[in-house]
């Protein structure tokens, strides 16, 4: 107790000198909790003070805290005991009651697919004791990831796929609209070529051939001769044309001097117009009065045009006199020089196309220059070099830019 903030001394408990802690000292005969000893006593609280006893009273039991004996469970009971702490003597035994069970977290057994249910279980969370089962819904089909599989076309759907999300071998198809423009063209020959005209490809839709969109010509068909008489064989066997639907062949030799007079062959055809491509030919000189000849007829109504190979080095004089149907030439780089008279009266002749300058002409095109108005060829060539002239209705020659 503190008075006028001063700390009072604590008073002390008297001391009693009958309260003793009597213990067997060494040598006697302890008690025990249910058997007495005998021999000297000491006191606990002063080893000074003993006593000789014929009889130690027992001690007794001394409880302590309870043992499980046998734990409880789920749906069992357990004990317990309640012993003596020095000799282990069961002072007491009571019974421990059921736990009962504890239900913890719903757990899979089987799982749910896209059409067949799956099952679920409630566990003791102490003996997984299966305290409840439940049935788990399908889950039906989840189709994602859809992909075109086939693609539509002008005429037909396609199709598209989905994968389930579920379970990837799970497929579901659905349409996909016609597209207008899913067009499949494919170029098919509508008409077909022949030797004095030309073809017609057209662009047809495989889907439906109804669907078309652009057209091209298909050349006309080329005959190929190795001779002058398998080219007149061949022009025998030929209808007659126009100009405008000339044949072309392809003559592939190596002489155009050869026993068969190619002029000849023409005019045994006539009324058979030809255009003819030596582009394959080996020769190296066009001869003179190759297609004016030396005797009546002269030259060939029916030859519309001609193809000059690169090997070809010089044209000789009326080489092709008298040819009224060529309408164009064109002089190759081989060529040196041109003849007199090589295009004599070759009267619709309007173009010629000369691949370098200054070859040597000699009065090549007499009868298709303009005395009066200076136009010559020949003279426009000279001036003028490689390039290309055209005649123009007065005759004039003018060189194109």
């Amino acid at each position: 107790m503190n008075t006028n903030g001063k700390r009072q001394p604590t008073p002390e408990t008297p001391i009693d000198p009958e309260e003793h802690d009597w213990k067997a000292a060494p040598g006697a005969v302890a008690p025990t909790c249910t058997t007495e000893g005998n021999g000297t006593v000491v006191c606990s609280y002063n080893s000074e003070h003993t006593q000789t006893a014929s009889v130690i009273p027992a001690l007794g039991h001394d409880s302590g805290e309870w043992h499980t004996t046998l734990a409880a469970a789920c749906a069992a009971t357990g004990t317990r005991q309640l012993r003596c702490t020095r000799d282990q003597f069961v002072l007491d035994t009571q019974t421990i009651d059921a736990l009962g069970h504890d239900s913890g977290e719903w757990h899979t057994t089987l799982a749910a697919a896209c059409a067949a249910t799956g099952t679920r279980q409630l566990r003791c969370t102490r003996d997984q004791f299966v305290l409840d089962t439940q049935t788990i819904d399908a889950l039906g089909h989840d189709y994602q990831n859809w992909t075109e599989t086939t693609a539509p076309t002008c005429t037909a759907a396609g199709v598209e796929t989905g994968t389930c999300t579920h379970d990837a071998t799970h497929k579901e198809t659905r349409a996909v609209a016609i597209d207008p423009t899913a067009h499949d063209y494919e170029w098919i020959a509508t008409t077909a070529a022949t030797s004095i005209a030309e073809g017609v490809e057209t662009e047809i839709c495989s889907h439906d051939p109804a669907h078309t969109r652009n057209t091209r010509p298909i050349p006309k068909l080329v005959f190929t001769a190795t001779s002058v008489a398998e080219l007149g064989t061949w022009l025998a066997a030929q209808p007659e044309n126009t100009a405008e639907t000339a044949y072309t062949v392809r003559l592939n030799v190596n002489d155009l001097s050869s026993p068969t007079n190619i002029r000849t062959t023409l005019n045994d055809n006539a009324g058979k117009y030809v255009n003819i491509d030596c582009s394959s030919s080996t020769v190296t000189t066009i001869p003179s009065n190759l297609f004016l000849g030396t005797a009546s007829p002269y030259g060939t109504a029916t030859l519309t045009g001609i193809i000059i190979p690169d090997s070809v080095t010089s044209i000789g004089g009326g080489a092709f006199g008298g040819c009224i149907s060529l309408t164009s030439v064109t002089i190759p780089n081989s060529i040196t020089s041109i003849g007199g008279g090589a295009f004599y009266q070759c009267s619709s002749l309007a173009s010629v196309t000369f691949r370098k300058a200054g070859i040597d002409i000699r009065y090549s095109f007499p009868g298709l220059n303009n005395p009066a108005s200076g136009g010559y060829l020949d003279t426009a060539y000279k001036a003028g070099g490689a390039g290309t002239y055209t005649r123009a209705s007065n005759g004039t020659w003018t060189k194109q830019p």
